[in-house]
């Protein structure tokens, strides 16, 4: 296992309940959340000492919602930085 702290520098945190995601429909592996407990669940174990945001190609009439779901998020976890 590393024993350095990295940065994560493309990740992506969706909940289909939250935002419909066109290009998730029909794939059962992502069509699902995946949010901070799953991004932590998924990196256990790796010193992430940071991590940016990826968007996650929604509609355009989303984007604002989107940045607002992701500050949230944010607030939750500070390593969250972009």
């Amino acid at each position: 296992m590393l024993n350095i702290p990295l940065i994560d520098t493309h990740v992506h945190l969706w909940n289909p309940e939250t935002f419909a995601i066109d290009w998730l429909a029909g794939n059962s592996t992502l069509d699902q959340r995946f949010l901070l407990d799953e991004f932590a669940a998924h990196s256990a174990g790796v010193p992430v000492e940071a991590f940016v945001y990826v968007e996650v190609g929604m509609e355009p009439a989303f984007a604002l919602a989107e940045a607002r779901f992701v500050a949230a998020l944010a607030e939750r976890d500070p390593r969250l930085r972009g």
